[in-house]
């Protein structure tokens, strides 16, 4: 039986019934009542599969039975998505994998996490699970826009109506060299060699300040030895 089935719903009617021998346990979630000689159960309270999904109680009709109500799970809840919009910055080439948003929650209710999928167009990205409702999003591939934006629907399996769907706007910052402009490179090519040409006019000044520094060190121990000799002779 479903769960959350109208109270008052009738689950058996049965004909020929004596009043004196028709009745169900005490704690049972049904009744039983008797109209021109047909005997009904009736259901007396709510059932929920959160709560119970198994049921069970006596009837006594002439003999006595062992009833069971298995309760089925709705999906009454919806998901949704944690924010409306999700924004990233990222490089046109990284590693394969590499991860553009780490954080994207689905908010659920009455509803088994691991029934979560998702509808995504954008190839360039996949998404990967963390924990229960929980996912990032990860770079496939190259890319070759400056900027994507593109829907990311989320529903429940077999029930496609349960569904939510957020933005995702990827702006990307193009780190391919093989992209920049003649007039570019040119521009980088020549702050290099000013660079080059500066760091070798340093290296060029210690190697000096070294080279000098070495002579006085010399002359310095010439000028000791010669000290040193004429106290020997002396």
């Amino acid at each position: 039986m479903d769960e959350n089935t109208k109270v008052g719903y009738v689950m058996y009617n049965i004909s020929n019934i004596d009043n004196s021998s028709f009745y169900v346990s005490h704690g049972a979630p049904v009744s039983t009542t008797i109209n021109n000689s047909f005997g009904l159960i009736r259901l007396i309270e709510s059932i929920d599969y959160e709560n119970h999904t198994l049921y069970t109680y006596s009837l006594v009709c002439k003999y006595k039975y062992d009833m069971s109500i298995i309760v089925k799970n709705i999906i009454e809840g919806r998901l949704s998505f944690e924010k409306s919009t999700y924004k990233a910055s990222t490089l046109s080439i990284k590693a394969v994998g590499s991860v553009v948003i780490p954080r994207i929650r689905i908010l659920y209710t009455d509803a088994d996490p691991s029934d979560i999928r998702f509808n995504m167009t954008q190839s360039e990205f996949f998404l990967s699970y963390i924990r229960p409702g929980i996912f990032q999003l990860q770079q496939r591939k190259r890319l070759v826009k400056s900027v994507y934006k593109f829907q990311l629907t989320a529903y429940l399996e077999g029930f496609p109506d349960n569904n939510d769907t957020a933005s995702i706007v990827i702006n990307v910052v193009d780190n391919n060299l093989s992209n920049i402009s003649g007039s570019c490179k040119e521009d980088i090519y020549i702050d290099l060699t000013i660079v080059f040409g500066i760091l070798t006019g340093i290296l060029l000044l210690l190697h000096a300040f070294e080279i000098r520094w070495l002579n006085k060190v010399k002359r310095t121990k010439k000028k000791t030895d010669i000290v040193t000799t004429k106290q020997i002779f002396v």
